[in-house]
């Protein structure tokens, strides 16, 4: 969402070495470290191993209801989402006020109807993007508009949901919160609230309905199908090569 946002800006239209090494840094941060970072920050707030849910399987981290727990296990999450929603649908020089839906409707018709200048404007910011490709990832942006809004109102729903169900606990020590940290708890379909279950069915499918959606973005355009035929290639001529199949 970033980059995005910068080729769409036209901020950037030179790239210097040292800019590209530094957007390569910051994407290394972004997207490997800090989600390697939640992995022993969740660890610290995990009661035990996992919960089992009757027709789902593994609901999930259980999470230790306290501050900690609440921060890094829902407000955390809310907070990259949302940042992620801002670079999505609006623009930093334009007021945050607008609508989400209407600005990313604005985006998209703006890129169809100048469609030749934006060549240009994608040839001059050096981010080997395509025209159809930057509109697969600007329709992709406001496709991950919806599901950052409801991402963020989901997170809020379990939220309010376990407070009203869950007894809120300190964070008094590491031992405490770990002590019999091998019990994997097991819950029948029958024993869980309505709003509980559903909660846990939302969560279990909304990755691949995303994975799919961002496959249909990418795996079926034209640098997908090209590299495809490719790959195809490459492992007839392995195969020709190794004997294992008669040349053609």
């Amino acid at each position: 969402m970033r980059k995005l946002e910068s080729v769409a800006s036209t901020r950037h239209t030179v790239m210097t070495a040292a800019s590209r090494k530094r957007r390569m840094w910051e994407e290394v941060i972004l997207c490997i470290v800090f989600p390697l970072a939640m992995l022993p920050l969740l660890y610290v707030v995990q009661g035990h191993r996992y919960r089992l849910i009757e027709s789902l399987g593994p609901g999930g981290v259980p999470v230790h209801f306290s501050w900690p727990g609440l921060f890094l296990a829902y407000i955390l999450p809310s907070l990259v989402a949302l940042a992620s929603l801002i670079y999505a649908g609006e623009w930093p020089h334009q007021r945050l006020s607008k609508s989400l839906l209407k600005h990313s409707g604005l985006a998209v018709r703006w890129f169809l109807v100048r469609r030749l200048q934006f060549k240009s404007i994608l040839a001059a910011s050096d981010s080997h993007l395509t025209v159809d490709r930057y509109l697969r990832l600007i329709a992709l942006a406001v496709g991950d508009s919806f599901l950052l809004l409801f991402s963020v109102a989901f997170l809020l729903g379990v939220v309010f949901s376990d407070l009203s169900q869950f007894e809120f606990s300190e964070y008094t020590s590491w031992d405490t919160v770990h002590a019999g940290f091998s019990v994997i708890s097991q819950y029948p379909e029958e024993t869980l609230a309505p709003s509980v279950y559903n909660n846990f069915v939302i969560s279990f499918y909304t990755v691949p309905i995303y994975s799919f959606l961002f496959f249909t973005f990418f795996g079926l355009g034209e640098e997908a199908i090209s590299d495809y035929v490719r790959a195809i290639a490459f492992s007839r001529r392995l195969s020709e090569r190794l004997g294992l199949s008669r040349p053609r």
